[in-house]
């Protein structure tokens, strides 16, 4: 019972972390800032570095989630009017995929409400163990 509640757990906890590092990505799409070597002004805003979660499992069962920046992580917009533009209005801007990260939120959140339901049969199974036991007597004197 306790390997189904340690899986769960996991699983909740790679769903969560799915669901943060998605919602930094979508808060931070519009993170412009000046091309890495570029002749912009010195003191631009750098671009925002998109992430994304790898799930791993584990030798004795459940996920391991790991934060790792997408690659390529940036993209050349124009933006002539940022301050981080170089002299061609290049900026760069953090790759992110919005029609991705609307997936991505729906595949983690319908992730952790499986998790949270395998949470609540392991529950529902102990307690009818613990009636069951409750209800029969064993003679161990023997």
């Amino acid at each position: 019972m306790n390997s189904i509640v340690t899986n769960a757990l996991s699983g909740l906890n790679a769903a969560r972390k799915r669901l943060e590092v998605s919602a930094a990505n979508v808060a931070n799409v519009d993170s412009d800032g000046a091309l890495p070597g570029s002749d912009g002004a010195p003191n631009a805003p750098q671009p925002y570095t998109p992430l994304r979660v790898e799930q791993l499992p584990l030798p004795a069962g459940g996920t391991f989630a790991t934060v790792v920046p997408v690659d390529p992580r940036l993209v050349r917009r124009y933006a002539p009017n940022s301050p981080g533009a170089n002299a061609a209005g290049i900026v760069a801007s953090p790759n992110v995929d919005l029609a991705g990260e609307a997936v991505n939120q729906l595949a983690a959140t319908q992730a952790y409400k499986a998790n949270l339901h395998v949470l609540k049969v392991a529950q529902d199974l102990q307690e009818e163990s613990v009636a069951v036991l409750g209800r029969t007597r064993h003679d161990l004197s023997a």
